[in-house]
């Protein structure tokens, strides 16, 4: 199923989604499998020595990494990242207890489609610091917790890869799944024998 999404992502031109899920990938064949992990990454030195010569036209995502690698503002996020950042530093009871949703939309007068393309950023505006510490702090603990569980390690897998594409892309605030699998995350701690501190 994985190497089907990595190839829905090579032809989409989906970037972050598809190095998202091949450090996943890597991750998950360095645990079982050392040999495959090296044929793994000799076929990627591979495929980046030749990736100059093919015309970026020809393959979408290899077209959408050049254009990202001469964009200077990494397609407009870092100017979003630093958008986020100056209303924490002019707002700071954002940071401490929030300043609720649609603040960051309010602040700058823009659509509320836009957002920071950073979930930790999102939440720090939208819910403060404390409250973003324990949103992530449950992430991890829980994520680690199916690491150390064999039948839940795939969990862990898909825990990191949606905390990958969170980096940098969507908002929690319009992501339905964030908050079923923090609910579910919750639950799962609460009711593990490993979750007592």
């Amino acid at each position: 199923v994985g190497l089907i999404f990595v190839t829905q992502s090579f032809i989409g031109g989906a970037r972050g989604e598809f190095l998202a899920l091949a450090v996943c990938l890597v991750l998950v064949l360095m645990r079982r499998n050392k040999m495959a992990f090296f044929i793994i990454m000799m076929l990627i030195f591979a495929l980046l020595s030749i990736m100059p010569q093919v015309p970026g036209d020809d393959v979408v995502i290899i077209n959408r990494f050049l254009h990202l690698w001469q964009d200077e503002t990494l397609g407009g996020r870092s100017e979003l990242f630093a958008d986020a950042i100056q209303i924490l530093r002019e707002r700071p009871q954002c940071a401490i207890v929030g300043c609720g949703l649609q603040y960051f939309q309010d602040f700058w007068g823009i659509p509320g489609t836009a957002y920071p393309h950073n979930y930790v950023l999102d939440l720090f505006i939208v819910y403060g610091i404390p409250f973003t510490v324990f949103i992530y702090f449950v992430y991890f603990r829980s994520t680690w917790h199916f690491v150390r569980n064999p039948q839940f390690e795939l969990n862990a897998y898909i825990l990191l890869y949606l905390f990958i594409v969170s980096m940098k892309s969507g908002s929690p605030i319009v992501d339905h799944l964030f908050w079923i699998f923090l609910a579910r995350q919750l639950m799962t701690l609460r009711h593990s024998p490993t979750a007592a501190p």
